[in-house]
């Protein structure tokens, strides 16, 4: 069975990009001879993806933002179109969906093998989309053990693989360290929208906290381009990493969230969207009480949520309340070496389309 000689990886979003650098050094350990190309950010530039756009022109979260760029998004769209036309053997569509799902379909529809990489929530809303996803996809590539039971029906008509890879953001989580009970961590979100959204509410909770706690000291987790926007004197990293002490956290919804459970590390749950975005999101989601993703994974042991409206004096209280460790069971999503099950995926999905040539 010849390699692929080219492969595309789309990645539409920062979570993306790093899992899509991850993802290109071991399938280039895996065919060292095929040309890797794609929508890129700076991991997978730096990788070694030889990329047709940046991740970055496209990267926004919620209905309003993404119509703000639209654009720039369909650009990217047509763009990424013509590499796939350019000789492309296998594809691999990171997370995304609303951006490469037409992508993938008609790419599949052309003869390339295609790979889903993230399932797109369809246990949360849209459960109608499940045909057409696997209609996109010769493999699906889950992270939660929840998803692939929705999908096996529609998969076998449409003669698609589904199956459970891990998360990968939970593979080779340091462990906890000591616990400072007067360090908290602060998560505001990587994207330049979600930092903005929740920058000022959440260096209000800090006050609030300090106010209560004068020994209370605060790390902010941000993205370096970020830093710099933060008032003068905060303590900022980019790593979970550097607050593996932390008593407690308070962090915007999204992987973060996994993260900090398996570590132990309790936290509040802060996010807010756009009022549009989230108007139409209460209109169309429903029967989900939950949106971090620890409550959906364990809903018996949930962590604080507060969604829209955020008041600095309520998210200190419930932060200072905190225990000092919350057991959360993650059975649904770890994985251990999830990236190596996701590149075994791959060339599984390769060997079934090249003994169909």
């Amino acid at each position: 069975m010849p390699p692929p000689r080219r492969i595309c990886l789309i990645a539409g979003e920062p979570s993306g990009d790093r899992l899509g650098a991850d993802l290109a050094r071991a399938l280039h350990q895996r065919w060292p001879d095929a040309t890797l190309t794609g929508l890129a950010g700076p991991a997978m530039r730096a990788a070694g993806v030889q990329a047709f756009a940046h991740t970055e022109s496209v990267s926004v979260m919620g209905i309003v933002e993404v119509l703000a760029r639209l654009p720039q998004v369909l650009a990217v769209r047509r763009k990424a179109r013509q590499a796939l036309a350019d000789d492309v053997d296998l594809a691999v569509f990171i997370d995304a969906p609303d951006l490469n799902l037409p992508l993938a379909r008609a790419a599949r529809r052309a003869g390339i093998a295609t790979v889903g990489v993230g399932s797109p929530q369809v246990w949360a809303w849209r459960k109608g989309r499940i045909p057409r996803i696997v209609d996109a996809y010769s493999s699906l590539l889950c992270f939660f053990a929840m998803e692939p039971p929705l999908y096996l029906h529609a998969a076998a008509i449409r003669g698609s693989t589904v199956q459970f890879v891990g998360h990968p953001g939970l593979d080779d989580l340091p462990a906890r360290g000591t616990v400072d009970p007067h360090h908290y961590a602060i998560f505001p979100g990587s994207r330049a929208q979600e930092f903005r959204r929740h920058v000022g509410p959440f260096q209000r909770t800090t006050d609030a906290i300090r106010a209560a706690d004068p020994a209370a000291h605060f790390t902010w987790v941000v993205p370096e381009a970020s830093r710099s926007v933060l008032p003068a004197g905060v303590r900022a990293c980019t790593k979970l990493d550097e607050v593996g002490d932390a008593r407690a956290a308070l962090t915007k919804s999204g992987t973060i969230t996994l993260q900090l459970a398996a570590r132990g590390i309790p936290m509040v749950v802060a996010h807010r969207v756009h009022p549009i975005t989230w108007g139409l999101a209460r209109l169309l989601v429903r029967g989900v009480r939950h949106i971090a993703l620890p409550n959906i994974i364990d809903p018996a042991h949930p962590v604080p949520e507060h969604i829209q409206h955020l008041d600095p004096e309520v998210l200190a209280r419930a932060v200072l309340a905190l225990p000092r460790h919350q057991a959360i069971d993650l059975g649904g999503a770890t994985g251990p070496g999830s990236i190596r099950h996701m590149t075994d995926a791959i060339d599984s999905t390769w060997a079934r389309h090249s003994m169909k040539q």
